[in-house]
């Protein structure tokens, strides 16, 4: 066996072993709050924007 493929061996990590895991940092969690909540108030920011035009229109066809 060659001398890189022992030291891969000997240095790969077991499935198991929790040491290896990576673990989340507050920044990561952060993140991953705003990349769900942002897309989200956009959404129904521009909902809430189209149903008011939407009114607004149909007002004034009814006037």
């Amino acid at each position: 066996m060659t001398h890189i493929n022992e030291n891969t061996i000997r240095n790969t990590p077991e499935v198991h072993d929790r040491e290896w895991e990576p673990e989340l940092s507050p920044r990561h969690e952060w993140v991953k709050f705003f990349s769900l909540v942002g897309p989200l108030l956009i959404g129904i920011t521009a909902f809430l924007y189209a149903g008011r035009e939407i009114v607004s229109i149909v007002s004034g066809w009814l006037s």
